[in-house]
């Protein structure tokens, strides 16, 4: 029986390792487990009946259905310093006075970081984790559009949250992305998240999707905007091919 609690015990840290990274080789698992490739494959075959994960060549990696968004404390970690560095361009885009929209999404969080040192800015978010991090910060106001709290997304999402937000004017707006393709535009997959972004891209007066490259040619649920709505695509310059594919289609994309 104990040897039988351990292999669940390390199945359940094996698939929460793979959903945290994304996609894993089976080589990392064994070395992070300390157990034989054969064991690694025999656990694999476990962990993709329960449907959260899928093999591929040479390793396994999450599976995102359409229906189902991965929690925020799963999402947050990753890829950080790209997200970081993504979000200290995008701050040069405020300027003082500006009233600017934040979206709710694991790479938009950071642009916080890069704000506190302007003056007399507003920001309107959905996000709680936007909100928490500008507490106290006498330059910038924080208007939190309320409503029903989405656990996963740490933010607000529901008709009151609408109805506050179509109260404000809003100069430019800081949008996440779940999935990004030149087929449909800027996805999410949230039903209650995707009615807050759509109304947030049509108040802005200009639109900039913050989106590192593993989230180019990937689909999701549901599309929020097109790219001929967008101003500026900001990402890193892993994906090239992609990003020459976007430019191509007259997008306009930085690269940091």
């Amino acid at each position: 029986m104990l040897m039988k609690d351990m292999r669940n015990i390390r199945l359940d840290e094996m698939e929460s390792m793979i959903l945290k990274e994304g996609t894993v080789s089976l080589k990392e698992l064994s070395n992070t487990f300390e157990i034989s490739l054969n064991t690694v494959r025999t656990d694999i075959e476990a962990i993709t009946r329960r449907g959260r994960v899928k093999k591929v060549y040479g390793g396994v990696r999450a599976v995102l259905s359409d229906n189902e968004l991965l929690d925020y404390r799963i999402r947050e970690d990753k890829r950080i310093y790209v997200k970081q560095e993504i979000c200290k361009k995008a701050a040069e885009l405020v300027n003082d006075g500006d009233i600017i929209f934040i979206d709710s999404g694991t790479t938009t969080i950071h642009l916080t970081d890069y704000l506190k040192e302007k003056k007399n800015v507003k920001i309107v978010t959905n996000n709680i984790v936007v909100i928490s991090k500008l507490l106290g910060n006498d330059n910038i106001s924080v208007i939190g559009i309320g409503g029903v709290v989405r656990n996963k997304t740490m933010s607000f999402a529901s008709s009151e949250s609408l109805l506050l937000l179509k109260q404000y004017n809003i100069q430019k707006a800081f949008m996440a992305a779940t999935a990004v393709n030149i087929k449909n535009g800027v996805m999410n997959s949230s039903f209650d998240e995707r009615a807050v972004k759509m109304l947030a891209v049509e108040k802005a007066e200009q639109v900039y999707v913050l989106a590192d490259s593993s989230k180019f040619d990937k689909s999701a649920l549901l599309t929020y905007c097109d790219l001929d709505q967008l101003n500026l695509i900001i990402t890193d310059g892993e994906n090239k091919a992609y990003i020459d594919k976007l430019r191509k289609q007259g997008i306009n994309v930085l690269q940091v």
